[in-house]
């Protein structure tokens, strides 16, 4: 249910936070979910995130304009998302962002070159991609204490097929993201 500061937002033209991402579908999530659980206790001291939070970023647009949302739409609905396969099988640790992660070793060309040319179509958007090289991966849980070299974890093979444009809202029991539109 919408309360009515959020519909006044939306009718207003708020500024939305949004991102492009691979959202894994639920068999691929309950996996990361089990290969996550079955680690070792001392490797995972943080707040794990929800399963229906799982994905994979692939462009954080930030707070976004009524108007700049629909060019992003309009852009990303022209693109062709070629199936492929990424083998999710390194778990590891962001020490500055305090985020343990599991990721691709290797990821497949085709996951880069979605996320190259989606930069290029959002730009005409006025979208400036970071420049930080691209490290696919999903974060399984927020506010790590410890820090951990990565270590390889039984393969989790996930087909992606599309991907999305979602919404992070702030909600009383902590962030959700939602699907706005899929692509691909």
């Amino acid at each position: 249910m919408q309360n009515n500061s959020t519909s006044r937002q939306s009718a207003t033209g708020r500024l939305q936070r949004l991102f492009f991402a691979l959202r894994p579908d639920r068999q691929v999530r309950l996996a990361l979910q089990q290969r996550y659980a079955d680690l070792d206790a001392s490797l995972k001291q943080g707040r794990p995130l929800d399963k229906d939070n799982l994905h994979m970023t692939l462009h954080y647009l930030g707070n976004t304009t009524t108007l700049q949302k629909d060019c992003f739409i309009a852009q990303a609905q022209g693109m062709v998302c070629t199936p492929f396969t990424v083998e999710l099988n390194q778990f590891g640790y962001f020490p500055r962002a305090a985020v343990s992660w599991i990721a691709p070793t290797h990821a497949p060309p085709a996951l880069l070159k979605l996320y190259q040319d989606l930069a290029v179509v959002l730009a005409s958007c006025g979208y400036v991609s970071e420049q930080r090289p691209y490290r696919p991966h999903i974060t399984m849980a927020r506010k790590e204490k410890c820090g951990q070299q990565a270590i390889r974890l039984e393969p989790v093979n996930w087909v992606v097929d599309d991907f999305v444009l979602v919404q992070s809202v702030s909600t009383g029991q902590g962030v959700q993201y939602r699907v706005l539109e899929r692509f691909g």
